[in-house]
């Protein structure tokens, strides 16, 4: 509240006219909730253009847009329901876009489909080895998502699967049997006392040695995705398993991933696929 431009109109407000608080305190004190109309008209086009002045060119990301039900306002100077608040979120990512380039936020849902460049994470789920007992009613994850968006927005499949060089095996191979493009995260688990939804692993850098570390995952990540890079413009035509442990991902141009999560080599019409590997095959259909 001491910031120069701290104003309770542009806030969000409850049918009382109270404040909507985030039950949250970030570095710089206690958080409030902008009503979306007020981000675009307030600060939106001003700080974007300021962005651009700035040299910025590439992905700007927007916190959370994507992945949470768009806010309801009740104040009357700006009120906006779920679908107008929508409307305004939008108006913001055309914003960017036309400012830096392309955004990026944090889930997929398709109400942001026409801006959204890429998605933090589409599957909030960890991946980890018990996550499956704990949801009994999943049998497997489905590359939905990827089947009608991947070569139009970019994403990183699991939570799980972020920094996913310094995660465990089997995350790096879904990872990949979904077409994932890298998001690496210098300090992930950034909330004291809960829950690192993105994962115990982190990459850290207190020490020339921590930082040497992560750099070398992120390169490990860099070259491996260079061998797959150019699928991102492709479409994801179809995904099918070949054996309960391999799986086979088809693009637009042709292209084949095989994904082998077996304890046993794999062979994909004459091509050896290493138990916990993968494989491009870029030969036509037979």
């Amino acid at each position: 509240m001491i910031a120069d431009d701290f104003d309770e109109e542009y806030l969000l407000k409850e049918k009382d006219g109270s404040l909507q608080p985030s039950h949250t305190a970030w570095g710089g004190g206690q958080a409030f909730r902008i009503c979306p109309q007020r981000a675009y008209e307030r600060y939106a086009r001003k700080n974007m253009q300021m962005m651009k002045d700035l040299g910025f060119r590439g992905l700007h990301y927007h916190d959370v847009y994507s992945i949470l039900e768009p806010r309801i306002c009740y104040d009357p100077r700006h009120p906006c329901n779920p679908r107008q608040s929508l409307d305004w979120y939008v108006k913001q990512m055309e914003v960017t876009r036309d400012a830096v380039g392309g955004t990026q936020s944090e889930g997929p849902f398709d109400g942001f489909a026409g801006n959204l460049d890429y998605c933090m994470y589409v599957y909030f789920f960890p991946l980890e080895p018990n996550d499956y007992a704990k949801t009994p009613l999943v049998d497997r994850h489905v590359p939905l998502f990827q089947l009608v968006y991947h070569g139009i927005i970019l994403s990183n499949p699991f939570t799980g699967t972020l920094n996913y060089p310094i995660k465990a095996p089997h995350k790096r191979l879904k990872f990949i049997e979904f077409g994932g493009r890298p998001l690496f995260v210098w300090y992930a688990n950034f909330l004291t006392g809960k829950s690192n939804w993105m994962g115990k692993e982190d990459l850290t850098c207190a020490t020339d040695e921590e930082l040497r570390a992560g750099v070398a995952a992120i390169k490990k990540g860099y070259d491996e995705f260079e061998k797959l890079a150019d699928l991102q413009f492709a479409l994801m035509d179809d995904h099918r398993l070949l054996t309960p442990t391999v799986s086979l991902t088809t693009y637009s141009q042709g292209t084949r991933v095989v994904v082998n999560h077996g304890s046993a080599p794999y062979v994909f019409e004459g091509v050896d696929v290493p138990a916990g590997d993968w494989r491009r095959v870029d030969r036509p259909h037979p």
